[in-house]
């Protein structure tokens, strides 16, 4: 695939604060045939939902109750028209370049596989994240951010994630799974994801 759809899945819910910053960096990727998805997971603040009915025509803006970020990833993943998804959350966003490299390294792989950028931490952490795959390890220690370019085959083999863990960890028993079903990941060298650390975050305060 020369340049397949991809899809940049984005699970809101009460996030208008930086939306508009993770959407700018989607519509901002140098691999042109991107959609952008945002599925609203019930927010019951109306900044929040004033912010979604002026996204803009090229954002597909889709609304549920309220059921936790495992099952709006999940809607996504059924929504999605792309032959790759990359989940987003609304408060990181991607350097330019990152769809692109992530496609280039992806389909230069040998066997099925998904792909993942290295993370600059923003907020209250800074620094590089540097991170690299080893299924036997990821038993015992997440080594992936959320943050994967997936093959459209990949998330239904797999079933999407557990809907259940709405406390989090739920990307860490997704991509176990991924692993169980053959699929492994291939690492870029490049730190092409920013992801917001808070001290208020659920990985953090709940998890």
């Amino acid at each position: 695939m020369s340049s397949p759809l991809v899809s940049i899945v984005l699970p809101c819910y009460n996030a208008h604060e930086y939306l508009s910053e993770a959407i700018e960096s989607a519509r901002t990727q140098t691999h042109e045939n991107v959609e952008i998805l945002i599925v609203n997971d019930g927010s019951t603040e109306q900044e929040t939902r004033n912010f979604l009915s002026t996204v803009g025509p090229d954002i597909r803006v889709v609304h549920q109750e309220n059921k936790g970020l495992p099952a709006a990833r999940n809607r996504a993943f059924r929504e999605a028209k792309g032959d790759f998804i990359l989940p987003l959350d609304c408060d990181d966003w991607l350097e330019p370049e990152a769809v692109t490299h992530l496609l280039e390294i992806q389909q230069a792989s040998e066997f099925p596989a998904f792909a993942f950028p290295q993370m600059i931490l923003e907020g209250e952490a800074k620094g590089v994240l540097e991170k690299e795959y080893n299924h036997f390890e990821q038993l015992f220690l997440n080594q992936l951010p959320y943050c994967l370019l997936l093959p459209r085959e990949a998330c239904g083999e797999v079933g999407g994630y557990d809907e259940k863990m709405r406390m989090g960890y739920e990307d860490w028993e997704f991509n176990i799974r991924l692993g169980i079903n053959g699929w492994r990941g291939v690492a870029s060298t490049r730190p092409l994801f920013h992801y917001r650390v808070t001290n208020s975050g659920m990985l953090r305060s709940v998890s």
